[in-house]
């Protein structure tokens, strides 16, 4: 297993997907997890599926538009990742793609966490909100980028944007 050291916001993000949850009003029951290595930041998004197109779609349209390209994009194997479509993204925009190796998800210990903390705050939102969760997720993730990270000593609000 390697070990990778980054630098800088951006230089490393994990893309990674949560669910089947509890389908919204928006017919939404995946989450897609993007976290940027070096500063903790995530984002979050719902989508109906986990399509190639749907993925690299969010992905393009939601972060890289938003927060700008990364160097690297490191997945586990899922065959979304691991498709033409994402890997010709990939080329095009000249984003390295790494991934797990198919029996160790557990190499990627900084997603898998984060995925339980997303996991839990849904978990609490779903027994009331079992139909709109996906509107409350910007808020859940707003929540988890304000707190201040242990291994950081800041928050990954502060350490991505550099402001409280």
């Amino acid at each position: 297993m390697k070990t990778y050291i980054v630098g800088e916001p951006l230089e490393r993000v994990s893309l990674d997907i949560l669910g089947p949850v509890t389908q919204t009003c928006k017919g939404n029951k995946y989450v897609i997890v993007v976290t940027d290595y070096f500063t903790r930041y995530a984002e979050a998004y719902g989508v109906p599926d986990i399509e190639a197109q749907t993925v690299a779609d969010k992905l393009l349209e939601e972060f890289i538009c938003r927060y700008g390209l990364p160097l690297q994009i490191h997945t586990d194997e899922g065959s979304q990742f691991t498709s033409d479509l994402f890997i010709q993204l990939c080329n095009k925009l000249h984003i390295d793609k790494t991934r797990n190796s198919p029996f160790h998800p557990q190499s990627s210990g900084l997603v898998e966490r984060l995925n339980r903390t997303i996991e839990d705050m849904i978990s609490k939102f779903v027994p009331k909100h079992q139909k709109d969760w996906d509107q409350y997720l910007p808020y859940l993730m707003m929540v988890y980028r304000s707190s201040v990270h242990e291994t950081l000593g800041e928050t990954p609000c502060f350490m991505m944007m550099g402001r409280k």
